[in-house]
Parts: structure tokens; C-alpha cells; sequence
């Protein structure tokens, strides 16, 4: 039975939106927050739920699942609005439902309250995000021009852009003054994207991030953008948030790059157990005893995917010229 709202913090509302797919990780980020001592409310916008997908989240303490049978696009991580929006605290956090709480995570929530806080991506992180975006004359680790062209023509507000760099909108925190710009984050997303827009939507370049593309705008030429705080939930090695990004999630299939998270899924896992909490049915990716089998599955296909690539860097460049010459 969900706990008494009574024992909980109030001042912080901790929301996530999913659909079915995602039962698990939204399981493990429920899970693990109270494992770690949180006791903040938390709010998850869900789509598709059976019945015993709800009970399974809220048998843990003041835990609210909240249908959402109309969606404004295709994709549920551009719902993130609507979530936020169900909350009525002072404080309101976003956490993907592909994240994990490591250590209590807690205090970091109300570490600058008035301000927004949310990561900023570094130089070479943006890079990479637009590697195959920029032309000659663009400054690596900037976004591009075009694309920041695109953003200040859709926005239509400030001339120059505040920031040349990306957020990164897996998790952040906000103030309740800073709902009218998430408002206006919804607005710009039906405006910009279309209805049947994916996470990774590779038909604008300038909005591919889906709705992370779209805040990234908004902090770049919105004139009422929230000043932005420092991010803290990758700042203390015994308190911080695991991010399972990418595909495959731990519950279909481990990938070498979140092996390292492992023991401190398994360990949420058997706290889960002990404290007699009902589980989703298990998947052979979470069973502990297959541990060897998922880290030689993860490892096998990391390292042909690295030899794949040294293979291409070598045959490729040797072979291109082939067909390119004129015939003499």
C-alpha cells in the first residue's frame, strides 16, 4: 500500500514519465531513490499501465502513478511538461525513467533552490553530439550555426544566443517560478516537432534531441530562460545519479559502457527483496546468478564493435580512391 504523505518531504516533487517499456526502469528508479533514503514525493506520468504495473510502483511510499491517455507527441520523454506540471510543491525534480539513484541523492535537490539547475554539455560532449553537422568555417564544441540559426529564427527573441552549448535534460531541477518557461518549453515543442517525433528524430538536424533540442533553444534565446545553477548529481562519488543511456536498458540486455553499475543495481535489487516489495516478472538481464553470461555478452559485442571501427579506418581510406580517378 502506498506510505502516508505525511512522513515525506513536501517541498521537492520527484517526476519521471514512461510507457510500458519502460515499467522496469521506472521500477529501479523508484526503487533505488528509496533504497538510498529518499523521501521525496514522487510523481510518474504513465502510459499504458495495467493496473498491477501501477501497484507495483505504488507499494512504495508516496508514489502517485497519474494516467495520461492523450499524449501531444508520439514519444513520452516530449511529456515531460505535462509531468512536471502535476506536481504542486515548491521544488519540482525530472529524472528519466533510465535513471538510477547511487547514495542519497537527496540534498543535491535543494543545493540552489531559486535557480535552475541542469547540466551544461562541455565542449567535447558537444562535439560529439554534432559531429557530422559542422562545416569548415564552424567552431568545434559550439553547436553550429545553422542549427543555432534555426533555434533564434523558431524562438524569435533574442538576437544572440546566451549559450553556445547544449543542455542535457535526462534530469534537473526547478523552482515553482520557473513553470511559466515550462509552459512555454511545451508551447515550443508542439510548435517545432512533429507529432510522431522519436527520442533521436534525424529529419531536422536541429532538433534530432527531440525535446532536449527544444530547451537547448530556449536556454540559448528565450528571454525569460531561468539562470542556470551548477549541476550536482555528478559531483559526489557516493551520491549521484546513473544514467543507463543508449539502447539496450540493463532489463533487455547489459551494455559494457553501464557494466560498471551493476553491483549497484543488484545490490537495489536484493534491498528490494529483503524488504519483501513485489518485483516486475524478472528478465534473465537482472537474475544476479547470470551475471557471467551478461558481462561476456556486453564485453564480446563492445570489443567487435571496436574492431569493426579499426577495421573501417584501415580498408576504408585504402580503398576510396577506387572509382574516383578520371580514366587516363
Amino acid at each position: 500500500m502506498p506510505g502516508e504523505y505525511g512522513v515525506f518531504l513536501m517541498d521537492n516533487t520527484i517526476v519521471t514519465a514512461c510507457d510500458r517499456r519502460y515499467l522496469w526502469g521506472a521500477y529501479i528508479l523508484v526503487a533505488s531513490l528509496r533504497r538510498h533514503g529518499v523521501k521525496d514525493l514522487i510523481h510518474v506520468l504513465a502510459d499504458d499501465f495495467t493496473s498491477k504495473d501501477k501497484v507495483l510502483l505504488e507499494q512504495f511510499e508516496s508514489v502517485k502513478i497519474i494516467s495520461t491517455d492523450e499524449k501531444s507527441h508520439s514519444c513520452m520523454t516530449t511529456q515531460k511538461p505535462d509531468a512536471i506540471l502535476t506536481a504542486d510543491t515548491e521544488l519540482i525534480t525530472w529524472l528519466d525513467a533510465d535513471l538510477m539513484a547511487v547514495g542519497n541523492i537527496e540534498p543535491y535537490f535543494r543545493s540552489d533552490p531559486t535557480r535552475f539547475q541542469i547540466r551544461l554539455r562541455g565542449a567535447e560532449e558537444n562535439q560529439q553530439l554534432y559531429a557530422r553537422e559542422y562545416p569548415p568555417s564552424d567552431t568545434r564544441g559550439e553547436t553550429p550555426k545553422h542549427i543555432l540559426e534555426c533555434w533564434r529564427k523558431d524562438v524569435g527573441e533574442r538576437a544572440e544566443p546566451t549559450t553556445t552549448t547544449t543542455v542535457n535534460a535526462c534530469s534537473f531541477v526547478l523552482h515553482r517560478d520557473h513553470l511559466p518557461f515550462i509552459e512555454k518549453y511545451k508551447k515550443q515543442m508542439l510548435k517545432v516537432l512533429p507529432q510522431d517525433a522519436t527520442l533521436e528524430d534525424k529529419r531536422n538536424p536541429a532538433y534530432f534531441m527531440a525535446d532536449e533540442s527544444v530547451l537547448s533553444s530556449l536556454f540559448a534565446f528565450g528571454e525569460d530562460a531561468p539562470e542556470i545553477t551548477e549541476y550536482m548529481f555528478d559531483k559526489d562519488p557516493q551520491a549521484f545519479l546513473a544514467h543507463f543511456s543508449q539502447k539496450p536498458k540493463p532489463w533487455n540486455r547489459w551494455s559494457h559502457h553501464v557494466l560498471k553499475h551493476y553491483d549497484s543495481l543488484m545490490e537495489v535489487l536484493r534491498w528490494v527483496r529483503e524488504s519483501e516489495y513485489a518485483l516486475p516478472a524478472m528478465p534473465f538481464s537482472l537474475k544476479e546468478h547470470n551475471r557471467i553470461p551478461c558481462y561476456a555478452d556486453a564485453c564480446f559485442r563492445h570489443y567487435c564493435r571496436l574492431t569493426l571501427r579499426a577495421i573501417r579506418k584501415v580498408v576504408i581510406p585504402r580503398f576510396s580512391h577506387i572509382g574516383s580517378r578520371e580514366d587516363s
